[in-house]
């Protein structure tokens, strides 16, 4: 990894008050039955490559919706064992990512995220609070989490 993208986490890292974060997932959380939800004060719905512009209103009945509806009926522990769905850390997606998230949430910025798996490429970023998932972030070409290439 470049320098230049290590200076960039951290910049961005700095703004996140490490105190009053988001609650991270919880090992009692495993148990609860997976729920999602919109808050419209996090939700982005103005970044034309990830967000949720009207444009993408198609996309998120038809792909989107019924995803997050066959994952209701399921337990959180369940839904981790997916290799697809898992938390990651802030710092490991791409500065501009990091830079709407501190945008959208201030000091209260979470430290980790979930990621869901919709196609090849399709995840949405959100993050689990209480047996929560708030969806924030939709990314179609899986250009925002940082994943470092095997065999190169």
């Amino acid at each position: 990894m470049s320098a230049r993208k290590t200076k960039s986490k951290r910049t961005v890292q700095n703004n996140i008050n490490t105190s009053k974060v988001a609650r991270s997932f919880l090992k009692e959380d495993n148990e609860q039955i997976f729920k999602w939800a919109i808050r419209s004060d996090k939700i982005d719905c103005e970044h034309s490559d990830f967000g949720f512009h009207h444009e993408i209103q198609k996309t998120f009945i038809e792909k989107i919706a019924p995803c997050l509806k066959s994952y209701t009926s399921m337990r959180w522990v369940d839904i981790r064992q997916k290799g697809h769905c898992h938390d990651f850390d802030v710092v490991n997606l791409e500065k501009e990512f990091q830079e709407r998230i501190v945008e959208k949430f201030g000091e209260n910025a979470p430290e980790t995220l979930f990621q869901i798996k919709l196609t090849g490429k399709h995840r949405i970023f959100g993050y689990v609070e209480n047996g929560v998932f708030y969806i924030l972030f939709n990314d179609p070409e899986h250009k925002g989490y940082i994943v470092e290439k095997k065999h190169t």
